[in-house]
């Protein structure tokens, strides 16, 4: 009876995981109710879905007179209450799609789209036109004005966050004014703080990228054990164009995961039954590690023994279906320590004994990827190449997973480490003031375009104090 239950159970997770990867990216107006872990809920008693950016004007200009707050909920993919309002929600799946298309011979290409497009819609359109971005983060889900203002990323250490592919964008400000700001144009001296706001600007309303031509990746992958990794770390990052590790702690095992530009064709893609079917099968596993917490260095390390939790990695694709991965599944937790490049195996042989010393039940594996430096002010990367440390934890409470982020976070901290702003953090204002020099600057550049300061919610006034 156990065996076809759970025969039932993992058929059932099959085709609730071929339902949402076929519904996906189908263009419904659908606004999330929840963050992409259930934890938290986004009140849509008082949503707003504009379709225009004079609705939005209206909007915030009706806000300000009557001393209102709100907040701009993209996809609703993050792991916390960032997007989240005590008061007014303001949707924009009524407000994407392609503006423009501009190619200038011998130059570049840029495509300007409204900011509630996904970047998964993004890439159809692109495809549409024999073009791609230049670099993508594992997931598409969200909202393109949502991944620039978090400063999303990718891996590849010559390649920077989302954000700094932007060359413009449009935003609808605190006052109510339609604000243009250009990494070399007009208003370039606010490009800097507007960038990467998290959404304390105003509504972004238009996004122009930097593009290039349509390219395919092939993609390889190789295991070692944790510790030669650690010690070739920096080679590692910069022996591909695009290079992740996925580190599982309790067999210490570590697996690099490397893409390059290639001309093959399309080769080694699981079917989507036996992807959906990995992925439900362990949702199965995921959850009685969480039933039995002692459990789970067993079954972790039982699974990338004989469980092919790291299957061998050979195949080609379009870029964006090589950089991003299937998943299926909201069932897990995460938090992101972004630190220099030079300390990456210091923060990972912190993480080793955080994990180790403390006996936590970790049931999912840590990725690392490698990003850019830049020059925007609020930017987990400002002015470093960085390496970026995932944790990932299943616990439908989320109890257990804060535990882990919160005690990881303050054993690094002497490695000035900084976090991402669209997954968990757990920040004062004095934290968020000695990882970025221009704290101060940005607050002004802030006050400047939202001076009632409508758009700061309860998380974010708790982070910086604003």
């Amino acid at each position: 009876k156990m065996c076809s239950r759970l025969l039932c159970l993992s058929l059932s997770l099959v085709l609730f995981a071929w339902t949402i990867n076929r519904f996906k990216s189908l263009p419904l107006h659908v606004v999330p109710t929840l963050n992409y872990d259930g934890l938290v809920f986004f009140n849509h008693s008082n949503l707003h879905s504009p379709s225009s950016e004079t609705e939005m004007v209206d909007l915030v200009r009706w806000a300000v007179r009557e001393g209102r707050k709100m907040r701009v909920l993209g996809s609703g993919h993050s792991w916390s209450s960032i997007a989240s309002s005590e008061d007014i929600l303001v949707t924009l799946c009524n407000y994407k799609g392609l503006i423009a298309l501009e190619r200038i011979p011998e130059e570049s290409t840029y495509v300007t789209v409204k900011a509630g497009t996904t970047l998964s819609e993004l890439n159809t359109v692109l495809e549409e036109h024999g073009l791609a971005m230049i670099n993508l983060g594992s997931i598409s889900l969200q909202t393109v004005g949502g991944a620039v203002s978090t400063a999303t990323h990718g891996t590849g250490i010559k390649f920077g966050n989302l954000a700094t592919l932007m060359t413009k964008f449009r935003f609808v400000s605190g006052t109510g004014e339609i604000i243009t700001t250009s990494k070399y144009g007009v208003n370039s001296e606010l490009f800097p703080a507007a960038a990467v706001s998290v959404g304390m600007f105003g509504i972004i309303t238009e996004v122009t990228f930097k593009v290039r031509s349509r390219f395919s990746l092939a993609e390889t992958s190789k295991q070692y054990g944790l510790h030669y990794c650690l010690d070739n770390i920096q080679n590692l990052a910069m022996q591909s164009e695009h290079v992740k590790l996925w580190l599982e702690m309790h067999s210490e095992i570590c697996v690099v995961i490397s893409s390059n530009e290639t001309s093959d064709d399309p080769r080694g893609n699981l079917s989507w039954m036996l992807q959906n079917l990995k992925v439900g099968m362990f949702a199965i596993i995921q959850h009685w590690m969480y039933l039995v917490p002692r459990s789970a260095s067993t079954v972790m390390r039982a699974l990338v023994m004989y469980g092919d939790m790291f299957p061998s990695i050979d195949r080609a694709d379009v870029s964006y279906n090589v950089l991003n991965i299937p998943h299926y599944f909201p069932v897990h937790s995460e938090a992101e320590v972004c630190v220099d490049l030079d300390k990456c195996k210091q923060a990972l042989l912190q993480l080793l004994a955080v994990a180790m010393d403390r006996h936590l039940p970790l049931n999912y594996i840590t990725e690392v990827r490698f990003i850019q430096g830049d020059d925007l002010w609020l930017s987990p990367h400002y002015q470093r190449d960085s390496c970026c440390i995932t944790l990932l934890h299943y616990s439908p409470d989320g109890v257990v997973s804060k535990l882990y982020f919160d005690e990881y976070y303050r054993a690094a901290k002497h490695l000035q480490p900084r976090m991402h702003w669209g997954k968990y953090f757990d920040l004062n204002p004095q934290d968020v003031r000695s990882m970025y020099k221009h704290f101060d600057d940005f607050n002004q550049a802030r006050k400047r375009m939202d001076p009632k300061s409508i758009f700061i919610n309860a998380l974010l006034s708790r982070t910086f104090g604003f």
